[in-house]
């Protein structure tokens, strides 16, 4: 009876060989969107000094949908490199993130939508958690679930009406923050609005008309309101290398842009130092003037035409979900 091999008398060529895992190729769709990721921008991206550079000192305030959880997120990520600590509340969407050696404080109120008074028990469970608390920024926008073809579908009232309570409650939640502002604050806050954006870059000539309403409305509404207009839609209109190809949505790179865009202007606000970028249009905040309701690159619309998009896929915007 023959002796069994020792293992270390077996032969390397003996061993069986490995399959090499392979990756499936990536479909056409997926190709695009990781090339979406990969666009150079005009401007040169501020550096994580950069940042820390400019929110020294600083509180901010991220209070909104989606797109504003996606802004906090960003500029956590951007900071929290410094080993900064982000407190997570377990029973309310309000995300804090604090970094000691700069004294920088970012907090976001998730804030689905305008259209209740939930952000009445957020805003005071702020003021009531968040000792020694003083605003010096806000970013503001609730949008994305507010005005959407579901909401409208569902709805029993026709578009003007719909969209004319959507302006009531927005007036509404930003005196009731004037008023958080003025029981907790001893200075002055820099308000920012970020724009809404279209849900689709197809339209028919009403949703072009129902658009361009909402673009007027609220920017009437924000500016009487102290609030600087950051024009997401100019920015959507005339960057197209910044959204994911083939959909309405920024890409990553695309939020990182606008980043580095309202970082630039708030630091500016607060003359700040920080990385020129290279020569681009100007920045995409409106006016202050509030005589200026409708921004010149809003009031001519260039609805692009852009290719027909039918896919299954589920690869949606960084911040769809």
């Amino acid at each position: 009876m023959s002796s069994l091999s020792s293992p270390s008398s077996i032969q390397l060529s003996e061993l069986p060989k490995i399959t090499r895992i392979t990756k499936p190729p990536l479909t056409a769709e997926e190709e695009k969107l990781a090339k979406s990721t990969k666009q150079s921008f005009s401007s040169s991206p501020l550096s994580q000094q950069d940042y820390l550079q400019i929110f020294k000192n600083l509180t901010v305030l991220f209070i909104g949908d989606n797109f504003i959880r996606t802004l906090f997120r960003g500029f956590c990520e951007e900071i929290l490199l410094s080993e900064g600590k982000l407190y997570t509340n377990e029973y309310r969407d309000i995300h804090k993130f604090y970094l000691s050696n700069t004294s920088t404080t970012l907090i976001y109120v998730y804030l689905p939508t305008i259209l209740n008074d939930n952000f009445i028990h957020e805003l005071k469970f702020i003021k009531d958690h968040i000792s020694s608390l003083s605003i010096d920024i806000i970013i503001f926008r609730s949008y994305n679930s507010d005005i959407n073809e579901q909401k409208l579908s569902q709805s029993t009232l026709s578009f003007n009406e719909y969209f004319n309570n959507y302006c009531f409650k927005l007036t509404y939640f930003i005196n009731y923050l004037n008023r958080f502002l003025r029981n907790i604050n001893s200075k002055g806050c820099n308000m920012y609005w970020m724009s809404p954006l279209p849900h689709y870059q197809h339209f028919s000539v009403e949703k072009q008309n129902e658009f361009q309403s909402i673009i007027q409305r609220t920017d009437y509404i924000i500016e009487n309101d102290d609030f600087v207009k950051f024009d997401l839609f100019d920015m959507w209109t005339r960057r197209k290398d910044l959204l994911i190809p083939s959909t309405p949505y920024f890409s990553l790179h695309g939020v990182r842009e606008i980043m580095d865009s309202l970082s630039r202007i708030i630091g500016q606000k607060y003359n700040r130092t920080f990385t020129p970028s290279i020569t681009m249009p100007s920045l995409p905040t409106a006016n202050e003037n509030k005589n200026s309701s409708f921004s010149s690159s809003s009031s001519n619309l260039q609805w692009p035409k852009a290719p027909s998009y039918s896919s299954s896929s589920n690869r949606y915007h960084p911040y769809q979900h």
